[in-house]
């Protein structure tokens, strides 16, 4: 039992290093405020950002992070479903005439997103139940919601033209 929990630590340091390394090779030298960094660099941005804040135990945090990389993967799904809904948003703000099914599109896409993420968060927490305890659940959420308050304090950068 030891050796397979020290050899799944063993596997998610070596995970967690090659996001690092990832991360470090594909930021750009000369890095400007607009510049948005890639999923990957984002998502080992903030794993390491909620390990640090949930101070979890190695045994733990193995148990966690296969979960963890779990839903996140399934965000990204969910995202990628409902681009097109965005795209239409982004024809109507530029003021694009554009017909009413477009429009009811755009609303009823959004508010689905909603939902489906609210589902995906959901399911998962049951998930992360199984594998911590309520304190380190309850300290996984409010680290979510710093990373998030965090980020949203952060400036935009300067728009694309």
């Amino acid at each position: 039992m030891k050796k397979s929990i020290l050899t799944l630590c063993f596997v998610l340091m070596a995970a967690m290093s090659g996001l690092v390394m990832a991360q470090e090779k594909l930021q750009k030298p000369n890095g400007k405020p607009g510049d948005r960094p890639s999923f990957e660099q984002f998502l080992a941005q903030k794993t390491r950002f909620l390990m640090e804040e949930m101070k979890l135990p190695a045994e733990d945090s193995a148990r966690f992070m296969p979960v963890y990389l779990d839903l996140q993967k399934a965000k990204g799904e969910l995202m990628r479903r409902y681009r097109k809904g965005r795209e239409v948003g982004r024809r109507i703000r530029k003021g694009e005439n554009v017909p009413d099914s477009l429009y009811s599109q755009a609303v009823f896409s959004d508010a689905t997103l909603q939902i489906e993420d609210a589902k995906l968060d959901y399911e998962y927490l049951q998930k992360f139940s199984k594998v911590l305890t309520p304190k380190q659940l309850y300290s996984f959420q409010e680290a979510e919601k710093k990373f998030r308050n965090n980020l949203a304090r952060q400036p935009r950068g300067e728009k694309k033209k």
